[in-house]
């Protein structure tokens, strides 16, 4: 145990490394720019994009030739002694259109083999008990999409990078007011736009329903439902905030705070290739959508049954295939 711990440690460092060299390229070639290497980096053109361009020797074309990045990002709650997947988003990142798509996937999701034994273990958000790669296999199959990539976040990684950028402002849908001392959660805010902090932040995504059973209008969502939309919506706002401009001063501290929290089986040259597209991101060219379905009974059990012919119309519509 011990031994996988300081491999896992030695990772990590290794990541961090890696992030403080292009960092410190970064700042080198800000003082530089009056220098030798700002004639490269007035040929990329003189922005954040360009110089960045410049630091990991891209050019206009290797920007065009990049292609759609896929990767499933997992929730885990670190507070409850079974590892499940309370989020599972399937993300989408189109550099050449500058858009990004995600849909959510229920965590009850049903991804047995047959409906006549179905017990806890076919929904889909047990299965990164056994391993990431088997809720990979499972939303290829939902989906159809050859996604590879993964992302597990957890519940400390969400308030640590809030409170990292100096917070989220979000329009809290409804009044949250619930209590589980088993998990030691507690949620207790108040309907409104304002500023949520890392613990506020996780607060709002993970509030399904109140202690008296009410919970998000049908128009909204209701439940499970309810929650993923407040996700994504919260996913959105996180965006924008970590792309102001007073954040990028703090990227060294963010990507710390993430690299320490998160499992994953991205390399940094998967990831580096796109940093300078994405400098031009606009967080309000985000889609995102549920996977179709609805809630039933399988046996004793109840699932999230998807509707396959609705899945491939909205897969087509979302991810443009």
């Amino acid at each position: 145990m011990k031994r996988a711990q300081r491999q896992k440690k030695k990772i990590i460092t290794k990541q961090r490394k890696q992030i403080y060299i292009i960092i410190a390229i970064i700042t080198i070639i800000l003082l530089a720019v009056t220098g030798v290497l700002g004639v490269k980096i007035a040929k990329n053109g003189l922005s954040l994009k360009g110089m960045l361009m410049t630091s990991i020797g891209q050019d206009e074309k290797d920007i065009q030739n990049l292609d759609p990045f896929y990767c499933l990002v997992m929730g885990i709650s670190e507070d409850i002694e079974a590892e499940l997947t309370d989020t599972i988003m399937l993300c989408a990142y189109y550099p050449n259109e500058q858009k990004v798509s995600i849909l959510s996937i229920p965590r009850d999701t049903f991804v047995g083999n047959s409906t006549s034994n179905a017990d806890s273990y076919d929904k889909i958000n047990a299965l990164y008990q056994t391993s990431p790669e088997k809720t990979l296999e499972a939303v290829r199959n939902l989906t159809g999409i050859d996604v590879r990539n993964y992302v597990v976040i957890s519940n400390n990684a969400l308030r640590d990078v809030v409170d990292a950028i100096g917070g989220v402002y979000f329009d809290v849908p409804v009044n949250m007011n619930y209590d589980d001392w088993g998990q030691k959660l507690h949620i207790n805010l108040k309907k409104g736009y304002q500023l949520l902090d890392g613990d506020k932040a996780e607060q709002l995504v993970r509030f399904r329903h109140n202690n008296d059973g009410t919970t998000y209008p049908a128009s909204y969502g209701t439940q499970d439902i309810g929650r993923m939309r407040t996700q994504r919506e919260f996913l959105k706002a996180a965006a924008k905030q970590i792309l102001t401009g007073n954040n990028i001063f703090k990227i060294d501290d963010i990507m710390q705070v993430v690299f320490e929290n998160i499992e994953t089986n991205l390399k940094m040259e998967d990831i580096i290739k796109y940093i300078p597209s994405a400098t031009e991101f606009n967080p309000e060219n985000i889609q995102s959508e549920m996977l179709p379905g609805e809630a039933d009974y399988i046996g004793v059990l109840s699932f999230y049954v998807n509707d396959e012919e609705e899945t491939n119309a909205l897969v087509s519509s979302l991810f443009g295939l």
